[in-house]
């Protein structure tokens, strides 16, 4: 966990989520921008952004992770992880598309796309 991802914490323990949600962002898009970034990490990271966010009754905000999203994707691709971890990879396009889904039901295309 990074410092941010530790603050982002502390704050939703005292019932901070909005002061939170733009750790828990910064957190994300410091994971995607890894070359070596972790699945896990990734993953555990776009849980708490979308648990903040529907908390906050803020889907309109989870715009703000999608260039981390498609750049993590990228990174975990570069690296063959799609392949040598199919099934977790496969997992965490399905947290993606639950995020794209909470966002705009407009993105159900794209949602969809993404698992096939």
């Amino acid at each position: 966990a990074t410092s941010d991802e530790d603050l982002a914490g502390a704050y939703q323990r005292r019932g901070r989520l909005e002061d939170a949600k733009p750790l828990v962002l910064q957190a994300l898009r410091v994971e995607c921008s890894k070359d070596i970034i972790k699945l896990a990490s990734m993953a555990r990271l776009l849980d708490s952004v979308l648990e903040l966010h529907e908390a906050t009754s803020d889907n309109a905000g989870l715009a703000a992770c999608q260039d981390a999203i498609n750049e993590g994707l990228g990174n975990l691709q570069k690296r063959g992880i799609h392949t040598s971890e199919a099934v977790s990879y496969a997992a965490l396009l399905q947290k993606i598309a639950k995020i794209l889904l909470a966002h705009d039901e407009l993105n159900r295309a794209g949602a969809v796309d993404l698992l096939e």
